[in-house]
């Protein structure tokens, strides 16, 4: 493109050319990516590095008996559940599903992962369905496993939502025990929310087919503390609607971890899911107590599921990483993004 309008600067950098500048002088870097050029232009045409403390560990392998157990709460998951449980699965995890009475085929399709990476599957309540959807039940219900475990560290963990490190070659295992060795005990998330779309062959079987996204926006969205070091007393989870896992001297980790949400994957199911799966369940005095359960209020009957591609992030796996990297690390911008 020629020399830039400033002849003081000799030429463009691009951030391989700046990564390998930094890396050849002996720099440890941590992370690598863009961010916007000015507070007034959201052209991503600045570079931004991470270091990392010289003569520090950049990548930790945890050791065999390190254990992270994720309790996965489910109700009316078929279509995504294998594909959430393979996912914890390849990242070292270890998942025990709470089916919370399940009319359709969720149990029978995670059957299939017991002795692969699935410890148990149990239901909640334990004697039998309840006419309601009562989520602080089931969150202490959670608290009280997650104490009771012999985990290292626990993830409450939505059979719609995957997790990922945010170093793209450590395994989120490896991740949280190096969360731990740098001496922090949770972990929040930067929530990234999937649509599907018109004129697209999104298929829940498959997490790829799914290219389209924005960062969340609701309230909600921005408080995911919901991974922590076993603690030696229970923690406290349920009054926050799961949210947040509290304790005494609690450390969060500076960097976010990603959590890719699918709440709704086809018109079909999110017709099926609020209407028919979730409103005539909720619970009436979380509704009204605690303004739980509120967040498909505006969705009328009538209403399309489908977003047009042009509204949304194109979610690539080649790109995303470094061009939303102040997103996803701190999710500082989400909102201009």
């Amino acid at each position: 493109m020629g020399p830039p309008d400033d002849r003081r600067r000799v030429r463009e950098w691009s951030l391989l050319e700046f990564a390998a500048l930094l890396r050849g002088a002996g720099l440890n870097i941590e992370f690598a990516g863009l961010t916007a050029d000015s507070d007034r232009e959201p052209a991503k045409g600045t570079i931004l590095m991470v270091l990392r403390q010289q003569g520090t560990e950049s990548r930790l392998s945890a050791p065999p008996g390190f254990r992270v157990v994720a309790f996965m709460c489910t109700y009316n998951e078929e279509d995504i559940i294998e594909a959430t449980l393979h996912h914890a699965v390849s990242q070292g995890v270890e998942v025990h599903l709470v089916d919370n009475w399940s009319t359709d085929r969720t149990v029978e399709r995670a059957e299939a992962f017991l002795g692969r990476g699935l410890r148990k599957i149990t239901k909640f309540p334990v004697e039998g369905p309840s006419p309601s959807f009562d989520l602080h039940t089931l969150l202490r219900h959670v608290e009280g496993l997650s104490y009771s475990c012999d985990a290292d560290w626990c993830i409450h963990y939505d059979a719609d939502e995957i997790r990922e490190s945010p170093w793209s070659h450590i395994q989120l295992r490896d991740a949280l025990f190096r969360v731990e060795r740098e001496g922090f005990n949770a972990i929040d998330h930067t929530c990234l929310v999937f649509h599907p779309t018109i004129g697209g062959i999104e298929d829940p079987a498959r997490i790829a087919s799914f290219d389209r996204c924005e960062f969340g926006k609701r309230g909600g969205h921005f408080h995911q503390i919901k991974a922590w070091r076993h603690q030696n007393a229970p923690i406290r989870l349920a009054d926050s609607g799961g949210h947040s896992a509290e304790f005494p001297d609690r450390k969060v980790y500076p960097f976010k971890f990603l959590l890719r949400h699918y709440p709704v994957r086809s018109h079909e199911h999110g017709m099926r899911k609020i209407f028919a799966d979730r409103r005539p369940r909720w619970n009436a005095d979380e509704r009204e107590g605690r303004g739980w359960h509120i967040q498909y209020d505006d969705v009328a009957s009538g209403h399309n599921f489908l977003r047009a591609p042009s509204e949304l992030l194109q979610f690539d796996d080649d790109t995303f990483y470094s061009e939303y990297l102040v997103e996803r690390l701190s999710g500082i911008g989400v909102e201009r993004s």
